[in-house]
Parts: C-alpha cells; structure tokens; sequence
C-alpha cells in the first residue's frame, strides 16, 4: 500500500498551497466551503445571501445569463458591471445600485464586451446594432447605439430600372451630413439583387435638415459601403446608381461610419478596435484611438476561399488571432496601416488535429501562459508565438464521452487570475447549456471537475471609484429554467440542501483522473476541529462513493462533541469507483457549528481543508 500523504487546500487568497505538489493529480476540489467568505457582504442595496447576489428576479425574469462583465473609466477609474440574460442588460454600481438599461435584445443572446477610454462596448450575437455606454450615468439613457443615430427611413425602395453596372447582391445606405462630417448612417433599402447588370433606383429616400446626404453601397456581397454620390437639398428623394463594383475602389474612403449589422466579435489591439462577424470572412478595424470610427476601406480577409466563418477574436503579444470554426488565422505586426499585412494560417503541431479551429468566442480565454481554447473535445493553449498545445489529453475520453458538441458553441471559458485556475463550463449528454464545469490549474497542468454549469462567467474587481481593487471576485450563473438569484460568487458557494441537511463544507476526489485505479484502495480515517454551541446536534461526516457497478454508496459518521475529534473508516473504492465524495454536513439544530479545520487520512493520498 503506498504511504499516505498530505495535500493542503487553502481558502481564497492560496487555494493551491500544496504541501506535497508532486501528487496534484490526487487534489480534491472544494464545491461549497460557506466559511470561506462571511455571511454577508457590503454590496449596498443587492440582496445578499450567501454566495449570491439578486437582482429582483433577475434580468428579464425568467431565462439564462448571458454576461457578465466589469468595466472601467480611463480617465476616473470609475468602475461599472454589466449583466445580461433573457432580453434585457442590467448595469451595476459599486454601491449595488441595480438599473436595466437595455430592452429588447433577442432571448439568451451572448455579447462581446471591450472596454475603450472612456467607453464600453457591448456587441451583442442577436445581429442588432452594437451599444454604447459612456459613463455619463447610472441610467438607460447612458447605453445608446453605437457609432451614429439612424435616420427615419420610412418607405424607402430601391428597384432596377434597365441594364446598368451594379452586379450581384449589394445593399444601399442614406447618411445624413453636416458638410464633409456624417451625423447619422443607416441601411436604407436592405438588399438588393442587381443580377448581371442593372440600374439601380432608389426612391422615397429619407430628407435631412441639413440639406446634405450621401448615398454608399456595398460591392457585390460586400459589407462595406462605399460613397456613390451626394443630394445637396433637402426635397430630392430619388437617386440613380449605376456605378461598377470596380470604380467605386477609387472613391475616398469615408471615416466615421458605425460598423456593419452583424458584428458580434471584437478585441483592442495598439488602440484600435478589430471587429468581426457580419461576414464569413473579414476583419475591420477602427481609425487609431477612435473605437467608434471604422473606415471604409479598413478591412482584411481571414481564409477567403476555405468556406468557413469567423468564430471569435483574440490577442496575442504582437498578433491579432481570428478564429474561425475550423480554422484559425494570425495577423502580426503592430499596426494595420503600416506593418500587419499578411494573415497566416496557424496549425497545430499535433498530427491528430493539424486542422484547429474554436466553435465560438466564449470557448477561449487569455491566461498568462497563452490563449485558451476549446475544439472538438479538446482544450488547447496558444503561445506568443501561436504555438498550440493540447492541455487536456489525460481527460480526452472523459471529455469525448461528456461533452454535448452539438452545442458546443454554448461553451463558456473563463480565467482567474488570482487563483491561475481556468474554468470551462460545457454542456453534456442532451443538455443546450452548460450542466458540467472543468478547472485546469496553469501551474500543475491538472484538471478537475465540478457537477454543475455555468451559462455566464467572468473575474470582476470590486473596488472604489478611483481607487485600487481591493478584492476579486467572480461570478457566475447556474443553468436554471427560472432563476431568480442570477449571479452567484464562485468563491463564495451557499450553503445548499443534502438530503435536507444543510452542507458545510465538500470536497470531490475525482479518481478516474489519477492513474492507475488499482492505486486507489482504502481510505482510513481523519479528524476535525470545531466548536458547536448547540449540544443537541451533532456534526457528521458522508462518504459518498459512485461506482459503475454498484452506485451511490453512502456511509456516515456522527460527530458528537465539541473540540478535537478523531474518527476512522475503512472501505473499498473498488476498481470501478468514477467519483468519491467527502461531504462535512450538519443536520439541523439552533446553532450551525464552526468549523476550523478537517483532515482526511487515506491512500493514495490525504487533503487537509482549512476553513
């Protein structure tokens, strides 16, 4: 029988001091340790309760998160957070003040989040127009379009009217001018199939006070617009375009122009935003230090012939990375107008998988040791260089046979970096949403697993205005068909029912991920220290043992008396064991006991949890 050993769990501020790091792959993971964090905490106006922050009965009522994202003010430091499920987008103040300031979006919809200056930027997946919010209040009115107010458009029409130059399928835009300078761009006549070569006439085209309007088109299957031509009054409502694709590439480009319906993905990269998914293939990036400012001719193309859609963006040290399903793509240099010029297609060294790709934006992260992705079944890292390693080998049939990837796109990842723990929560069996979460600890390459998911995730500081975070916090959202505690603090689980007993603390050994499961044998005993205040209760240890052949084995141990308590149990995990438990619970009484630390003896290996 191996020597047992000791393994260290730390609450919060050092969750992976191990006392003997040669053996991770026998760490247990804590699920719900309620004294980790005090019962309440000082979030203003937020109901609190233990591990979890409300909102009414969360955005929109019933329906899943969607986001969760911390923002800051450049030049304040003001700190805003933002939480989106069903249809609506909630802010929150750092005093817990709670505000929906946007309506309407299409249910469960996913967004990008960049923070610019002194801007934030939602570009929601629901291909609606991305949103502004500029720090100027706490309000709806705060949260507007991004880019320009459209115009009314009324009953705009555009139909061909004889043979002409415009070919293909083009779409038209009005904007409204102030001199040279655009006050207001919107699509104005949808799109328009010109076939071989028609002559295209718009009519009922929207006036403007301005007496200035400019009219742009697209090429043919092309997203952006192109100048055509000016309307210098304000009675004009019908105009003739039968410009070829080709001289409208010899037409001044056009700044200010909000970017296309359907950009869903965007990053910052050297002050520059780079944006992406109204097409299979381009990428489009703002003028220099203007998030709001795209360019008419600012854009490149991602593997244009390769049949395959942009999935997400990302950054890396000197590079933009675009991910399509399939494929994946860099683009390096420091600057778009002046060194990034040719887009390379990144591949894996691993001969198993040469073609990579990611489903979706949510499936990767940045961590310090590289990018974090998801691709069939797998978790990868990227380097600076856009080497790729798989990371999750020794879990590669545990993931094949889990993971739902039908709906792998609803996969959410997540870093935090106070803990260098990642988090990928995935939908398994039949399940749409996420129902299982995987952690993969940077600094041990070890991964273990939780049973529940999450369908929004993100690290926030909580800090002053002004001021430096004073902690870390990160919350997250359980799959539920109607939630009404929407963001729950992961560092700070609540208490939930066993059975009917309230659980103080759990540990989870995993042992199909430590080895050979001959190793695993017997677990002997341990110990625990607490103080009870009500002698009526006992506290009381369960062993929870899943097995393939036999299932749930439950053996408890009642733990009568206050102080330093001893206690010992031998069992079987047998060859077939895929989960054990260690549960602290107490059953019930007038005054929860206080727990100050337990020590699990066994073999292969034994935890101490300090709470």
């Amino acid at each position: 029988m191996p020597a047992a050993q000791a393994l260290t769990l730390l609450p919060i501020n050092d969750p992976l001091g191990f006392a003997t790091r040669g053996h991770v792959y026998t760490q247990p993971v804590l699920q719900n340790c309620e004294n980790w964090w005090p019962a309440t905490a000082d979030l203003g106006s937020l109901e609190v309760v233990p591990g979890f922050l409300q909102i009414g009965t969360g955005p929109g009522g019933a329906g899943r998160l969607t986001m969760i994202a911390d923002t800051e003010k450049a030049t304040t430091q003001a700190r805003r957070y933002f939480v989106s499920g069903n249809t609506s987008t909630w802010l929150i103040t750092k005093n817990g003040t709670a505000t929906e300031v946007l309506t309407g979006l299409t249910a469960d919809t996913y967004h990008t989040v960049v923070s610019f200056g002194d801007l934030t930027l939602f570009y929601p997946y629901d291909a609606t127009a991305p949103y502004k919010y500029d720090f100027t209040s706490d309000t709806a009115s705060a949260v507007t379009t991004q880019g320009l107010t459209q115009p009314t458009l009324g009953g705009a029409t555009a139909a061909t009217n004889g043979e002409g130059n415009v070919v293909g399928l083009v779409k038209y835009f009005v904007a409204y001018m102030s001199g040279t300078a655009v006050l207001a761009m919107s699509v104005a006549f949808g799109e328009i199939d010109a076939g071989d070569g028609s002559t295209i006439e718009l009519t009922t085209i929207p006036t403007s006070s301005g007496k200035n309007r400019w009219i742009f088109r697209t090429r043919a299957g092309g997203v952006q617009p192109y100048f055509i031509g000016a309307i210098d009054d304000d009675t004009t409502t019908i105009f003739t375009d039968s410009v070829a694709d080709f001289d409208l590439g010899f037409v001044p480009a056009k700044h200010g122009q909000p970017p296309p319906t359907g950009t869903k993905y965007a990053v910052v990269y050297n002050n520059r935003i780079f944006a992406a998914g109204a097409t299979p293939n381009e990428v489009i990036y703002t003028d220099i230090n203007k998030p709001e400012s795209y360019n008419t001719f600012s854009f490149f193309n991602a593997g244009f012939k390769d049949g395959d859609e942009v999935s997400g963006l990302a950054k890396l040290r000197g590079a933009v990375v675009i991910f399509k399903k399939n494929h994946i793509y860099k683009v390096a240099g420091r600057d778009p107008e002046v060194d990034m010029i040719g887009v390379d297609e990144v591949r894996s060294d691993d001969p198993q998988s040469r073609t990579i790709g990611c489903p979706d934006q949510s499936a990767m992260c940045s961590t310090p040791n590289g990018l974090f992705f998801y691709y069939n079944a797998n978790f990868y890292l990227m380097g600076n260089q856009c080497e790729i390693q798989p990371i999750s080998l020794q879990i590669e049939n545990e993931l094949r046979d889990d993971i739902n990837q039908a709906k792998e796109e609803n996969i959410i990842c997540w870093y935090d970096p106070n803990r260098r723990i990642v988090y990928a929560s995935v939908p398994t069996g039949s399940s749409t949403y996420p129902d299982r979460t995987y952690l993969y600890f940077l600094d041990y390459n070890a991964w273990y697993k939780m049973s529940v998911g999450f369908t929004a995730a993100s690290v926030v500081e909580i800090g002053s205005d002004g001021n430096p975070p004073d902690e870390f916090q990160m919350w997250a959202h359980y799959n539920e068909a109607s939630p009404t505690r929407i963001v729950q603090r992961m560092d700070h689980p609540t208490a939930t029912d066993f059975n009917g007993d309230a659980i103080i603390a759990q540990a989870e050994f995993p042992p199909k991920f430590m080895g050979n499961p001959g190793d695993l044998t017997s677990w002997l005993g341990g110990r625990v220290l607490f103080d009870v205040a009500d002698t009526s209760t006992s506290l009381q240890i369960r062993y929870n043992l899943y097995s393939k052949s036999s299932g749930d084995v439950t053996i408890s141990i009642p733990l009568q008396k206050s102080g330093f308590t001893r206690w010992n149990k031998t069992f079987s995990l047998g060859y077939d064991t895929t989960e054990l438990k260690i549960i602290l619970y107490w059953p019930g009484g007038t005054k929860r006991p206080v727990i100050h630390g337990l020590t699990l003896f066994g073999t292969p290996a034994s935890a101490e949890i300090k709470l």
